[in-house]
C-alpha cells in the first residue's frame, strides 16, 4: 500500500484521490524518515572507519554530482555509464599524475560536459 501511494502521488497529486489514496502527507513523512534514517544509520557505520569532521565525505558527495550531471538528471542509464566513464578517467589519469591530482580530470568532463551538452550525455524523456 506504501508503495502503489507513493507511485500514485508522483504521477498527479489531483489524481490521489481517485485512488484513494487518503494518506498523501503521510507517505511524504514516511519517505523523508526513512531517507534520514538510512542516511544516519551510513553515518554512524561509517564514522569508525573515517572519523567525524565536517568536510565528511565531501569527496563522494561532488563525484556523485559530476556523475548526475554529466549522466544528465533523471537518467539511470546516463547516471550508470557517467560513473563507469569518470572513475576510468580517473583511473588512467592516476596513471601519469597523482591520484590526488587525477580528480581534476573529473571537473575537465564536467566543464566540457556542461560546454557541450548542458543537460548531460543522456537526457531523460518525459513519459
Amino acid at each position: 500500500m506504501f508503495d502503489s501511494t507513493l507511485v500514485v502521488w508522483c504521477k498527479e497529486l489531483g489524481d490521489s484521490r481517485l485512488h484513494d489514496c487518503k494518506s498523501v502527507p503521510w507517505v511524504l513523512a514516511g519517505v523523508f524518515a526513512i531517507g534520514s534514517g538510512m542516511a544516519a544509520a551510513s553515518g554512524v557505520l561509517f564514522a569508525p572507519f573515517g572519523g567525524v569532521d565536517t568536510t565528511m565525505g565531501l569527496n563522494w558527495i561532488l563525484r556523485a554530482f559530476i556523475v548526475v550531471v554529466v549522466g544528465g538528471m533523471g537518467s539511470l542509464a546516463g547516471s550508470v555509464l557517467a560513473a563507469i566513464l569518470i572513475s576510468l578517467l580517473e583511473a588512467y589519469a592516476s596513471l601519469w599524475v597523482s591520484p590526488s591530482q587525477a580528480v581534476i580530470v573529473s571537473f575537465v568532463v564536467l566543464i566540457l560536459t556542461l560546454l557541450w551538452r548542458p543537460t548531460g550525455l543522456f537526457v531523460a524523456t518525459p513519459k
